[in-house]
């Protein structure tokens, strides 16, 4: 059974978690990556076969459609970014 991986923030670190999830982590699998940049979202989520691209973690992570729940969380957010998305997602009651 896989682990289903959101990955937040998908700037050089992001995008690299992303690639090694895929690449060398057995049962790992990202199906959705977040970044306020849309299109960097989308283009990064097309280097994980089923994964979705998502303007915020609270969608990337939902437990219901617009976002695929999620095992676990990665942060690959600025430190000023990261505390505040992990709460929001914990304070909706989001299944990590």
């Amino acid at each position: 059974m896989a682990v289903r991986v959101g990955v937040l923030g998908v700037g050089t670190i992001g995008l690299e978690h992303v690639r090694r999830l895929g690449q060398r982590v057995s049962g790992a699998e990202v199906v959705a990556v977040a970044d306020a940049d849309q299109a960097r979202a989308a283009s990064v989520a097309g280097e994980a076969p089923g994964a979705r691209g998502f303007p915020t973690g609270r969608y990337a992570c939902a437990s219901r459609p617009p976002g695929s729940s999620c095992s676990i969380v990665i942060s690959a957010l600025p430190r000023s970014g990261s505390a505040a998305a992990l709460i929001t997602l914990i304070t909706a009651q989001m299944k990590m």
